[in-house]
């Protein structure tokens, strides 16, 4: 299934960019690219409930919630294996954590949410066949081969 392109706001080239970098993007380093932005979103939300911010802190952990969701909705249950379930059990997981950072404005739920994150995305990160790039990649981290 494929979404259509979000819009863009006229010279946006960051976000035209992250579009084409999730175009050419192998399962595996979409899952990734998905993983950092509910990380980003995540971390705004401590952020703003540092701030006393509520509507930002809303507004970003329901980008975090939205990005989670996405990811549960493309691991298939029909592959119906452990993996599958045990990734499902995660997403759930995460979810609920995140809906209650908005019950209690938890700075510590943010940090708990933050570090599954952040060991999901190194879990995905090692499957990553090592890889030479020409430049920095901001958008995209990946591990560079020893003869770089």
């Amino acid at each position: 299934m494929s979404y259509p392109p979000p819009p863009q706001a006229p010279g946006n080239q960051a976000g035209a960019y992250l579009q084409r970098q999730l175009e050419q993007a192998s399962p595996t380093q979409t899952l990734i690219l998905l993983l950092e932005g509910a990380l980003k979103f995540i971390l705004q939300a401590k952020d703003a409930i540092a701030r006393q911010d509520i509507a930002a802190r809303h507004g970003a952990n329901t980008r975090a919630i939205e990005i989670l969701t996405f990811g549960l909705g493309q691991n298939d249950p029909a592959l119906n294996n452990e993996a599958a379930r045990r990734l499902s059990g995660i997403y759930t997981h995460l979810l609920q954590r995140c809906l209650r950072i908005d019950f209690e404005n938890s700075p510590a739920i943010c940090d708990e949410v933050a570090q599954s994150l952040r060991q999901l995305r190194a879990g995905f990160a090692s499957l990553q066949p090592s890889t030479v790039v020409a430049g920095p990649s901001p958008a995209l981290p990946l591990k560079l081969s020893a003869s770089a």
